[in-house]
């Protein structure tokens, strides 16, 4: 069985723990071995699924298969470099090709050096086989949108990794597949229905959420808080084909069909599966039969809209306002989820003045009889802390995983 590098995105940690649940949902076994925060070396995947893993999942932005391991030589010599790397490279197709480097810095060539690598790599390769075209990523690692659409990736070109972990060892991998960014835009922005003032959940994390829950995708999915339906739409093109989407605001769930149709639509997805409710989330326990549902995943209120970092004082209190909303959202999900059933649910967390963090000020006892907090990675922290947020974000979201039991 091949041997493969994971490339994930800006939350590594998401990323890894959606891998594990993937490897779940498809009762896969998986070796996985970090070689810094954003590379995993992994085992396990059948070549059957490696070339098209990214299109189900949305944490990972490449996957390339090794071609072998090396002993790093000193970062900056040139010659060495080169002389290890063309055995491993010369036999893959050159017409356009990049190296994208992947570790701790002083470790790897610095930039200069790594043009040298590669123009003198383009000169042997032009030589034995004619024109060849470099794609330079200035030092830095090539992009999804580079590898793509300079074609280095199929029978033409190719993009090589060299994934340093340590002075002993490297990795030296060939690109098999990179993160379909067109389809995830969109889905984002060629839908019909989009509120970005309400501040609309990304379809990537959307997707990353579903595929957190490892299950099978056998019973129904809820989202009973489902704003214009990213997340049914990720679920059903994640393969679920039993979906509820409840929310108390009309509009929301228009905006829902919308999308729906939208989808079957242009990807011909069936959506005959589908069903709504204009309900509060207290309202859903009289219309859902009791232990009928096999998974829910959603993100609530998150609060106001800021335009600034707000005080301590100021996400304190907006926390307390929620909290009636959670713990209310928490008793309907113990009520109608189905023995072994889980949620995947976003909490916010406010970015304070300070750069402190404030979450909702709920406690394990605040659970209903029935749920537990589930842990999305065995090794995490005690506080299973899993944080989606961008750099300008002031309310960033915390996913948070529970499981019913009897």
């Amino acid at each position: 069985m091949k041997t493969y590098l994971f490339i994930f995105g800006r939350h590594p940690a998401l990323s890894l723990a959606e891998l594990y649940a993937f490897a779940e949902t498809e009762q896969l076994t998986l070796t996985v071995t970090g070689l810094s925060s954003e590379v995993a070396v992994v085992t396990g995947i059948p070549e059957a699924q490696a070339e098209t893993l990214l299109m189900r999942l949305a944490g990972t932005i490449k996957i390339a298969v090794v071609l072998g391991s090396l002993v790093p030589p000193e970062k900056n010599d040139v010659v060495a470099w080169t002389n290890l790397l063309q055995p491993f490279v010369k036999n893959h197709p050159l017409r356009s090709f990049g190296m994208s480097y992947y570790g701790a810095a002083q470790l790897l060539p610095g930039v200069t050096p790594q043009e040298h690598i590669a123009l003198t790599l383009k000169k042997e390769f032009r030589e034995a086989s004619g024109k060849v075209r470099w794609v330079s990523g200035r030092g830095k690692p090539l992009s999804s949108v580079q590898v793509d659409k300079n074609h280095m990736v199929g029978e033409t070109g190719s993009e090589f990794i060299i994934a340093v972990s340590s002075a002993e060892e490297a990795y030296i991998a060939k690109t098999l597949s990179v993160q379909p960014f067109e389809d995830w835009s969109n889905r984002d922005f060629g839908r019909p229905s989009r509120d970005a003032r309400s501040g609309m959940l990304p379809p990537k994390l959307a997707r990353l959420m579903v595929n957190l829950l490892g299950l099978p995708h056998e019973g129904t999915l809820l989202d009973p808080f489902c704003g214009s339906g990213t997340v049914l739409m990720e679920a059903l093109l994640s393969g679920w084909t039993s979906v509820i989407g409840s929310d108390k605001s009309a509009k929301a769930v228009m905006d829902s069909q919308k999308n729906m149709e939208w989808l079957n639509n242009s990807q011909r997805i069936a959506t005959s599966g589908c069903s709504f409710f204009t309900r509060s989330v207290e309202e859903l326990t009289a219309l859902i039969p009791e232990r009928s549902v096999a998974a829910i995943v959603t993100e609530p209120d998150l609060g106001p809209a800021l335009r600034e970092p707000p005080t301590t004082e100021e996400a304190m209190r907006i926390a307390k306002t929620l909290v009636p909303l959670y713990k209310q959202a928490l008793e309907t999900f113990a009520h109608i989820l189905s023995p072994g059933g889980r949620v995947v649910i976003v909490f916010p967390c406010w970015i304070t003045q300070d750069h402190e963090e404030v979450v909702l000020p709920l406690r394990e006892t605040d659970l209903p009889t029935g749920l537990r907090e589930r842990l999305l990675l065995d090794w995490s922290t005690t506080k299973n802390t899993f944080i989606y947020r961008r750099p300008d974000q002031f309310v960033a979201r915390k996913i948070v995983s529970f499981e019913a039991v009897l």
